[in-house]
């Protein structure tokens, strides 16, 4: 199964589904893509909760950690400098004109299709990005 999508650059990209659960994409300028990795929290969320006797939730820590507003002090600020970026995985690509593609994104938009194709991880290699998805 293929399908084409055209970028805000009118690039051609091309989705493929390679199998069950592999979809390769293709006709994006590499040259000019970026990508993310995940941050981990382990670290920072264990050093919260060690100076902490009723911590929040790890998922709250993952937002307010990060927050900043004009004058206040983030009092978890301190533990900022101990999240780092997994760049052993990638979780996001964004080849320059779109379109932008993360983890847990479902691609079946792209198909027309009502079935889910939910990205579980992405490889980019040289002339091509591979999307795992679960169905």
């Amino acid at each position: 199964m293929k399908t084409s999508y055209y970028n805000r650059y009118g690039d051609n990209i091309n989705f493929e589904k390679i199998d069950d659960d592999t979809v390769e994409m293709t006709g994006y300028n590499y040259e000019w893509m970026r990508y993310g990795y995940p941050n981990v929290y382990d670290n920072a969320y264990s050093e919260y909760c060690k100076d902490n006797e009723k911590p929040i939730s790890l998922i709250d820590f993952k937002s307010k950690v990060h927050e900043w507003k004009e004058g206040e002090k983030n009092p978890l600020a301190l533990y900022e400098n101990l999240v780092y970026s997994d760049t052993s995985t990638i979780d996001m690509v964004d080849p320059s004109g779109g379109p932008y593609m993360t983890v847990g994104m479902n691609l079946a938009n792209y198909f027309e299709t009502k079935d889910k194709m939910i990205i579980k991880s992405i490889e980019v290699k040289e002339n091509s990005t591979i999307f795992k998805i679960e169905i």
